[in-house]
């Protein structure tokens, strides 16, 4: 039984290859269901054996348990009896795995401890969604319908949240605030029991942007602490100063050059409005060699978005325009290489001089945030204001003059594109709300997240909306959510969902970022759901921009 999945892929979509006709459907897999649906008695027994103790004041009942053994064992073995299995014999492992689960959830809620109705209700709930997980697997493993099966456990999801939440709202109950830890515990008794191909990572890097300063977070040590972390470079206005770099005050998206190098960009806006905001660019290790100065339309630009086309090793990026009010005049400007120079004669930055190496795509977006590309080389951005993203499509200049398509000029006299070819890729204020995200997602999908509205959602290539991924309990009504606010996401190798938080409160009539930041984890779940999100740094300000680079740091 534990090696019945053979391909997940990074989204989790297809346990197995079966027909929709279980006439031909191959023996092992019939198997391999009897086998889960004997797992689902064994977890909801246990559970309402441990549930009707609680409620009676009584320790669990061994007669109640060898019963839901009994059942689990008659199960097993007449999935083994029924038709040839590639992997007979594996019951007491399976069996075992349930037990220490089962162990697990009651010392968690104080099973055994007195009478409370609220450890009852919550240890019956915990089965139910065990079982309904191992009977969705059961029922794709043979019909092999994903939008099925990822409703089977939202479904199971969802009605474990809402007892445990209604539970710890009447008051009364020992232990508080734990659904999440307890549908953690299911979610990896079901993953261990069916568990997909490992896929070979190397070490990765989170990069996050916030309170001017550019931190690192080592990947690996997230779930193997503890959490190695650093900050790259330091802001303008730290005291402690960094061996290989100046400090900078560093904002927004960061983004891997693509000539191999390990150099990357970020917005920096050290020391504005002398010298103007831009675009910095560093050396792996921190060191600034390079900024990128466009002209802006208003007074207060917000250097934001950037990305790299691999092909052609042009540089596109985005600032933000006006925020809250005011016409929409956030910019897509392109960039020709080499970026490893400073804007005016040498020598002489900082100034106030411009960068005469872009031509700008586009001056009229409502709040201009993240940059992606595609592999037709089209470039996604997203427009809060505007409650969409937008998609730019090839061909894009080749120079920054009217020789090389440039030959316009925009209200500030920069050089512009001749001709522009855009398109609305996603409009979907119900599921994403105000866009300011986005990356791509496995199969050729988007993840696009709203800071606003605190949801993430996914989209297939022609922008049509697939599914949440991340979104607020529906009831919530104020600020902060309690998924946070997602301004950013990034996807690392394994398929996990990162987002920086940035905790969104009212303070003197406006909303704004609040003094808990957080960059935060999604894993998806077998049937391919966002789990919960998890909080892997808190405490931050103003945290804007997440990016997964190759590398690891030393411990200490």
């Amino acid at each position: 039984m534990v090696k019945t999945i053979a391909v997940l892929g990074l989204v989790g979509l297809a346990l197995a290859v079966a027909t929709n006709s279980t006439a031909g459907v191959d023996p092992d897999l019939k198997c391999q269901a009897g086998k889960y649906k004997a797992a689902a008695v064994k977890t909801l027994g246990l559970a309402k054996c441990s549930s009707k103790a609680a409620r009676d004041g009584a320790t669990t009942d061994a007669g109640c348990l060898a019963t839901a053994d009994s059942k689990f064992s008659k199960l097993f073995a007449k999935a083994e009896k029924k038709v040839t299995c590639a992997e007979p014999g594996d019951e007491a492992t399976v069996g075992a795995a349930i037990d220490g689960w089962h162990a697990l959830i009651e010392a968690a809620l104080d099973a055994g401890s007195g009478d409370d109705k609220c450890r009852s209700d919550k240890l019956k709930v915990a089965g139910k969604a065990a079982s309904g997980m191992f009977k969705g697997i059961a029922k794709e493993t043979i019909k092999n319908d994903a939008v099925k099966f990822g409703k089977s456990f939202r479904k199971a999801r969802s009605k474990l949240q809402k007892i445990f939440g209604k539970a710890d709202s009447k008051g009364g109950c020992i232990t508080t605030g734990n659904g999440n830890d307890i549908e953690d515990d299911i979610h990896d008794l079901v993953e261990g029991l069916v568990p997909s191909d490992e896929l070979a990572c190397d070490p990765e890097l989170l990069y996050g942007a916030e309170g001017n300063r550019l931190r690192r977070y080592d990947l690996d040590t997230i779930d193997n602490g503890p959490l190695l972390e650093d900050i790259l470079i330091a802001a303008a206005g730290d005291e402690r100063r960094l061996s290989l770099a100046d400090n900078r005050d560093i904002n927004g998206m960061i983004c891997a050059l693509a000539d191999g190098s390990g150099r990357f960009v970020a917005g920096e806006d050290t020391g504005q409005p002398t010298p103007p905001a831009g675009w910095g660019v560093f050396e792996a290790d921190g060191t600034q060699v390079g900024k990128l100065t466009p002209s802006y339309p208003d007074a207060g630009p917000e250097p934001y978005g950037c990305m790299v086309d691999p092909v052609s090793g042009n540089l596109f990026t985005s600032s933000l325009g006006n925020q809250a009010s005011g016409v929409f005049n956030g910019q897509l400007i392109m960039w020709f290489p080499p970026f490893d120079h400073y804007p005016g004669a040498p020598g002489t930055y900082p100034n106030n001089d411009l960068s005469n190496n872009s031509c700008k795509i586009a001056t009229d977006i409502g709040t201009a945030g993240n940059v992606a590309i595609d592999e037709l080389g089209r470039i996604y951005v997203t427009s809060a204001r505007g409650l969409h993203v937008r998609r730019y499509s090839p061909p894009f200049p080749t120079g920054p003059d009217a020789a090389g398509g440039c030959g316009s000029l925009d209200s500030t006299g920069a050089p512009m594109a001749d001709t522009v070819n855009v398109e609305v890729f996603v409009a979907d204020p119900e599921n994403v709300g105000t866009p300011t995200g986005i990356t791509p997602a496995p199969g050729g999908n988007w993840y696009i997240s709203s800071v606003l509205t605190g949801m993430i959602s996914e989209y297939n290539s022609d922008g049509d909306f697939l599914r949440r991924i991340v979104e607020p309990d529906p009831d919530e009504t104020g600020v902060p959510l309690s998924v946070g606010h997602p301004q950013q996401v990034a996807v690392d190798c394994k398929g996990n969902i990162y987002y920086a938080d940035m905790n969104l409160v009212v303070s003197g009539g406006s909303l704004g970022p609040g003094p808990n930041g957080k960059v935060r984890r999604v894993k998806l779940d077998l049937a391919g759901n966002g789990r919960t999100p998890e909080i892997i740094k808190s405490g931050l300000s103003f945290p804007d921009g997440v990016a997964v680079f190759p590398g690891d740091l030393e411990a200490p």
